[in-house]
């Protein structure tokens, strides 16, 4: 575990090897929030506030993180305004997945959401991927795991995609055919971009 909810927030973390979960816990269950990959950041939105977390990190895999004193941050906004910048498209584009999600979770059946998420990963030109935990996904989704299952089951037998154990692969000539995103393909690259790859 990386930070967890209640801890003082100090900083900020930069992934550059390996991929974050962040989530939310409760007793019941936990929500999953977004997964953080390389040359994006995180923990950045109670920083500023003296706040302590309300989420938790947790790395998914062997992973190599940066972390930035809150301090050192503040010095850089005085100093560089490209700096601040990017800071403030991050949090921006940060805000506005948030919000898509809210509008997926809330307007969208369980076979969009699935579709969007699926189009969200997948490259121009390359349809396999590999999934991380489904019960992660499903929980990021607003779904149950067995929703979610049986989404992917129904867009297997439509054609849409193959399934080879945690790998999926969308059909190319099924692709954009039958099933309507909720997520436009590749605005999870966009909406939670590395924009700190770019400055460091």
């Amino acid at each position: 575990m990386i930070f967890r909810r209640g801890d003082l927030a100090r900083g900020l973390y930069v992934v550059v090897i390996g991929e974050v979960k962040i989530s939310i816990p409760s007793q019941q269950r936990e929500k999953v929030i977004e997964f953080i990959g390389p040359g994006q950041a995180f923990g950045e939105a109670v920083m500023f506030l003296d706040h302590p977390y309300l989420i938790n990190a947790q790395a998914l895999s062997d992973c190599l993180l940066m972390w930035l004193d809150k301090r050192d941050i503040k010095l850089a906004i005085e100093h560089d305004a490209k700096f601040s910048m990017h800071l403030l498209e991050g949090l921006s584009r940060r805000f506005e997945t948030l919000l898509n999600d809210i509008e997926v979770v809330n307007l969208h059946t369980a076979i969009e959401r699935v579709t969007g998420y699926l189009l969200s990963l997948s490259n121009e030109g390359e349809g396999l991927m590999h999934l991380p935990n489904k019960k992660m996904i499903a929980s990021k989704l607003g779904l149950t795991p067995e929703t979610f299952s049986r989404a992917l089951g129904q867009l297997a037998q439509s054609g849409f995609i193959s399934v080879h154990g945690s790998k999926i692969q969308i059909l190319r000539e099924s692709r954009g055919q039958q099933h309507k995103s909720p997520l436009e393909p590749g605005s999870r690259d966009r909406a939670s971009s590395g924009y700190f790859a770019s400055v460091f």
